[in-house]
């Protein structure tokens, strides 16, 4: 027997599997036709001279097979999507942050913004900086648009310059090297780093690395507009002046969000005390 022939005669063993299930019915031709679609579930294959019925899918199995093969695509798209985003953002707290089901408020809607026109920000090198006091949404604001375009295939990152300042030399210099490479970088809290000589250059190196190779960076603070045209020394000067060049800024104001939250649970408390 050969190879052909043998796979003529697991095709024939396979029929079974296409076998008859209530309604499916025999055609005059001898073949299982199903009950459903009215496709046949088997076929004969002739080869030389010997003839083997064989199963085939249906109409419907075919449907069947199709749905199962989009439903496992899509989990395999949502796996590699979330594996991004562990890879891409670095707070776990920020990686599921998403404009969908978030409470709209002004910041927000002017990051929406930027994502819907970010094309135009790409090739312009049109960046953010999002300002204003703890906990009025800069940093999920920005989480949402990394998020939002890593889900569209662009590739983004999203540290902090105080993580970036505390790597090992070496680490940071890999970094650094590095950071020209991504569609957008999202730095978050400047201010936070440590106010060192090492410090400082690491600002204005990244910066400068981001200014150079043209592409946007998001910037977050909680320093205002004249702390940062009017810095204490001309080192953190030469980096704030370069990113005001390359950030549109946003004042994002509002009611802290993290005292909010401490108020409600203050009044939770109470109740439960009640």
């Amino acid at each position: 027997m050969n190879g052909f022939e043998e796979i003529l005669d697991a095709a024939a063993k396979g029929a079974e599997k296409y076998g008859p299930v209530e309604g499916d019915y025999i055609s005059p031709q001898g073949l299982l036709i199903c009950g459903k679609c009215h496709t046949p579930k088997q076929c004969r294959v002739t080869y030389g001279t010997r003839e083997r019925v064989v199963g085939c899918m249906c109409r419907c199995a075919q449907q069947r097979r199709e749905e199962e093969r989009k439903e496992q695509e899509a989990l395999r798209m949502e796996m590699l999507k979330a594996r991004r985003k562990k890879s891409a953002i670095q707070s776990s707290m920020l990686r599921n942050a998403s404009f969908e089901g978030a409470q709209s408020t002004p910041t927000l809607e002017k990051a929406w913004n930027y994502v819907k026109n970010w094309k135009m920000a790409l090739e312009n090198n049109i960046g953010l900086l999002l300002m204003g006091d703890v906990g009025v949404g800069k940093s999920f604001a920005a989480a949402c648009v990394c998020n939002a375009l890593l889900d569209q295939g662009y590739r983004c990152y999203m540290t902090s310059f105080v993580a970036v300042s505390n790597m090992e030399w070496n680490d940071r210099a890999r970094f650094l090297s590095q950071v020209g490479e991504y569609d957008l970088l999202v730095l978050d809290d400047l201010g936070a780093q440590r106010d060192t000589e090492s410090g400082r250059e690491t600002v204005f190196s990244l910066v400068d690395e981001r200014y150079r190779s043209r592409k946007p960076l998001i910037v977050t603070t909680n320093l205002g507009i004249e702390n940062l045209r009017n810095p204490p020394n001309l080192d953190m000067r030469r980096g704030y002046d370069r990113l005001l060049e390359i950030c549109g800024p946003i004042h994002c104001q509002g009611e802290s969000f993290r005292a909010k939250g401490r108020r409600m649970s203050g009044i939770v408390r109470k109740e439960c005390a009640c």
